[in-house]
């Protein structure tokens, strides 16, 4: 969803050229016919060991940003690695110098889904800006990378931050479920605008959103995508949800799309709860045309 309406909002690892109104496209899990392949234990993997090396990787990683040394950064990151950052040149070399120079993240969610760790954090302090971060880790090293960030912003109607709320993964014998649950959200609603669907996915309308336009309750998305679509509005739009990472209650989705001309990602974190969407938090982030990185955004 929006996060800061149609202001102007930071963004790491995002960049392709404009994307065309084609038909909106279903969403790809990793594991599923078509989904990128890798090396590594699959999707769904029962292997606790691998998970928690995977996931170490990761939080290593979070933990050596903003260090200003490339050499605590150097060791965790594999030799292939691959970035889709549009402020460097996707190589390995400008991942390492931005990440040992950029903003420090702090930790606030962490899912693991087979290959992929996708992170959830703050940067900067009181007036930090919000991450999210997915990586792909083989052999316990990162092996490709994409971002996006925006600032922080007042807590929104309900009184709720971008980042508060619950961290605790459970329900972890209902991931391939809940992972199911939001690919059909992203599929039946966002990608065809079928915001009068989206009641059906929660309990009796219940809904928390950490959005800072928006307060709890279906109404008040209905209200804003109507706002939205033309006449009049800004054109919102979902055209392509490329990953979706599931860890127990967490599901994460990547998504391509417009707000009027602006091509933009989106990364809608949800909690699940018996079923049902309960809780939503997001960054939604502007992707720069004419990014010097050959590597696509998604």
């Amino acid at each position: 969803m929006i996060s800061v309406l149609l202001s102007g909002v930071g963004l790491a690892g995002c960049s392709t050229t404009p994307t065309t109104d084609a038909a909106p496209t279903s969403t790809v899990a990793r594991g599923e016919p078509g989904a990128p392949s890798s090396t590594a234990v699959p999707i769904g993997t029962t292997d606790a060991t691998v998970d928690r090396r995977r996931t170490s990787s990761a939080t290593a990683l979070i933990d050596a940003s903003g260090n200003a040394s490339t050499g605590a950064v150097d060791s965790l990151v594999a030799t292939s690695f691959t970035d889709h950052d549009p402020s460097t040149d996707g190589s390995r070399s400008a991942f390492l110098t931005a990440w040992a120079n950029g903003p420090r993240r702090t930790p606030v969610r962490t899912l693991i889904d087979g290959d992929l760790v996708g992170v959830h954090s703050t940067s900067g302090g009181p007036s930090a800006d919000v991450h999210f971060d997915l990586f792909r880790v083989d052999a316990e090293l990162v092996v490709e990378h994409w971002s996006a960030h925006q600032s922080s912003a007042a807590p929104n109607p309900a009184g709720r931050t971008l980042v508060d709320g619950p961290t605790d993964i459970t329900d972890r014998d209902r991931t391939t479920e809940n992972r199911k649950l939001v690919q059909r959200l992203m599929t039946e609603v966002f990608g065809v605008g079928a915001f009068d669907q989206f009641p059906t996915f929660t309990k009796d309308g219940a809904y928390l959103q950490h959005n800072p336009a928006l307060g709890d309750g279906v109404a008040a998305i209905q209200g804003l995508m109507a706002s939205l679509s033309p006449p009049g509005g800004a054109a919102f739009r979902y055209h392509a949800t490329h990953k979706v990472v599931a860890d127990g209650n967490f599901v994460l989705a990547q998504s391509e799309g417009r707000i009027g001309s602006s091509v933009v990602a989106y990364y809608d974190l949800f909690r699940v709860a018996d079923g049902a969407i309960a809780e939503h938090w997001d960054v939604v982030a502007p992707v720069p045309p004419g990014s010097v990185n050959p590597n696509p955004p998604f």
